[in-house]
C-alpha cells in the first residue's frame, strides 16, 4: 500500500482485533510490499498493516503527532429528491466541521500515547522522536450538512458516510517510513443505535469511536515493536510476488 496520495484499492470493512500476536508476513494476496520498503504483516488489527523489517524502534522514546489530511473520494454529487421524496447526495464538510474531524482524531491519537509504555508525546523532531501521520482518504458524507429537520430517513439515516484511515510512521528527522497501517470504516451505529437522529453531534460521536479504536490498535502495535528491540527479517518472496 503505497499512500499517502490517494487510496489505491477498496479495504472491505473494519478490523477487529486487539494488538499484534506476532510479527506474521503475508505471503498472498495483492500488496505485500510497498514502493517504500514496507512489507505487510498479518493479525495486527488493521485491514493493512506494513513494517520495515529489521526496524529496531527502541531508538525511539518520543513521538510527533502531525497534521491530518483529508481527500474526498470524488467530486460530491450535487442533493437530489428521491422517488421516495428523500433528498440524497454527498457533501462536502464546512471548513469548521473538517477542523473538528481532524481535531478528533489527533487527539485520540496524543490520548492513546499517553498510555504508551515506550513514547511521549512531543513537538520536536529530535533524533529519538517518530512521527505519526494521518490520511483521511476516500471521504464520502452521505448527511447534509445542518440536518435536523426533515422526514425520519433523513433524520434517521444510518449510513453517514465512509473513508479509508492511513496511519504513517515515520523517523521524526529522515522521513524514513517505520511502519503504515490502513483501515475503511463507516460512519455509522450498530445494533439498537443505528437510528438515532443523524446531525452533527452524533457523527461526532461516531467518528470519535473510530479514531479512538484505531488510535489504541496503532499503539498497541507500537508499543509491542519496542518490545522486539528488531522487527524480524522477512522471507523472500518469489519472483512473481505471489
Amino acid at each position: 500500500m503505497d499512500c499517502p496520495t490517494r487510496s489505491t484499492g477498496v479495504i472491505l470493512c473494519n478490523a477487529c482485533a486487539s494488538g499484534p500476536g506476532g510479527v506474521h508476513y503475508a505471503s498472498e494476496g495483492d500488496e505485500l510490499t510497498s514502493v517504500d520498503g514496507l512489507r505487510r504483516v498479518e493479525n495486527w488489527g488493521f485491514n493493512y498493516a506494513f513494517v520495515k523489517p529489521g526496524a529496531d524502534l527502541t531508538r525511539y522514546q518520543k513521538a510527533i503527532i502531525s497534521a491530518v489530511t483529508i481527500v474526498y473520494k470524488e467530486p460530491p454529487s450535487p442533493a437530489r429528491t428521491s422517488h421516495e421524496g428523500v433528498a440524497v447526495g454527498t457533501y462536502v464538510l464546512s471548513p469548521h466541521a473538517a477542523k473538528q474531524m481532524a481535531r478528533h482524531l489527533r487527539r485520540a491519537l496524543a490520548s492513546e500515547f499517553d498510555k504508551s509504555d515506550a513514547f511521549t508525546v512531543t513537538q520536536q523532531a529530535s533524533s529519538d522522536a517518530i512521527r505519526v501521520t494521518a490520511y483521511i482518504m476516500d471521504l464520502v458524507v452521505r448527511t447534509r450538512p445542518g440536518q435536523g429537520v426533515g422526514n425520519a430517513w433523513t433524520n434517521f439515516q444510518a449510513d453517514r458516510g465512509e473513508f479509508t484511515l492511513v496511519l504513517d510512521v515515520r523517523d521524526a528527522r529522515s522521513g524514513a517510513p517505520l511502519l503504515r497501517v490502513a483501515d475503511h470504516s463507516l460512519i455509522k451505529f450498530d445494533g439498537e443505535h443505528a437510528y438515532i437522529p443523524a446531525n452533527s453531534a452524533t457523527n461526532a460521536m461516531a467518528l470519535r469511536l473510530i479514531f479512538r479504536q484505531a488510535a489504541e490498535r496503532l499503539r498497541e502495535n507500537l508499543d509491542y515493536a519496542y518490545t522486539l528491540r528488531e522487527i524480524p527479517p522477512a522471507p523472500t518472496l518469489p519472483r512473481n510476488g505471489g
